[in-house]
């Protein structure tokens, strides 16, 4: 624990001076630009803690894994997730260390969302202190192949801003191969690139509300639909739910609004460069 706390303090530090350092840019939808090198310490650190863990969640299990199989072909192509098998198969064939695994995957993970951070932050150290205190940062040293494939799509953020919708496809189909559950980012790119608070904007929220209100019957449905997929295993679920206090912080509506000028997604005009 004090190392996480230690983590904090430094990260936040780090990110504070980056945005204290930073320069104005008005094409960007932050309006600033972090100091870049000060930016490259909140990863480097986020990495290197991340990095060089070999006992939190399922690290554990992910390195005997790393160290017990042999990857063949036969095995990659028969899991559901190929493209995990793929890498491990192409690292082992330089390294037998476990290490190297979990080094790899942080570093890929936390860069790519340190990158998102710093472009769509206005305050950097804010968005880097939710990032650690909101759990976000613990549990992407839990379920590894899904945060890789979330970070991935959390950077392509910047091709659905702008309306790349080819470039944000391949991203996607890319990071599924490491996790399937990023294929929901397909249909969610048709929805957020709606106007905000138009007729499907209800409709949707009272479909969310009806699935709250039924969810035990909404739960069967789903399951009935998964029990012969490989996900089908997350009906003998038994460890809890959400904590109520971070449910309302989620769904508490984020200030900005961005609107489109020519190729890039600016914020509101009156939100002024702050330094």
């Amino acid at each position: 624990m004090t190392i996480l706390w230690l983590t904090l303090l430094t990260v936040y530090a780090f990110a504070f001076f980056a945005r204290y350092f930073s320069v104005p840019d008005p094409l960007g939808p932050a309006l600033v630009r972090p100091n870049r090198l000060l930016a490259i310490g909140v990863a480097g650190v986020l990495v290197a803690v991340a990095g060089l863990r070999n006992n939190i969640g399922d690290t554990f299990f992910y390195m005997h894994a790393f160290q017990v199989n042999d990857f063949s072909w036969y095995s990659i192509l028969k899991e559901k997730d190929i493209g995990f098998g793929i890498f491990q198969k192409v690292l082992k064939s330089y390294t037998d260390d476990p290490q190297a695994l979990v080094f790899i995957i942080a570093l890929v993970t936390d860069i790519f969302i340190v990158l998102a951070l710093y472009r769509y932050s206005r305050m950097f150290e804010v968005a880097v202190y939710v990032f650690i205190t909101s759990g976000a940062f613990i549990v992407s040293m839990n379920g590894m192949r899904q945060y890789l494939a979330a970070a991935l799509i959390f950077w392509a953020t910047q091709y659905l801003l702008t309306n790349s919708w080819k470039r944000y496809m391949l991203i996607v189909l890319f990071a599924s191969i490491f996790h399937q559950s990023a294929l929901i980012m397909v249909p969610i790119y048709f929805l957020v690139r709606r106007k905000a608070w138009t007729r499907s904007t209800f409709i949707l929220l009272a479909l969310a509300i009806l699935i709250v209100f039924g969810f035990n019957q909404f739960q069967g449905l789903l399951f009935a639909a998964l029990q012969d997929t490989s996900y089908g295993e997350y009906k003998n679920f038994q460890e809890g739910g959400a904590n109520l206090i971070r449910v309302i912080f989620y769904i508490v509506p984020p200030r900005n609004r961005l609107y489109r000028t020519g190729e890039a997604a600016c914020a509101e005009p009156s939100y002024r460069y702050i330094r």
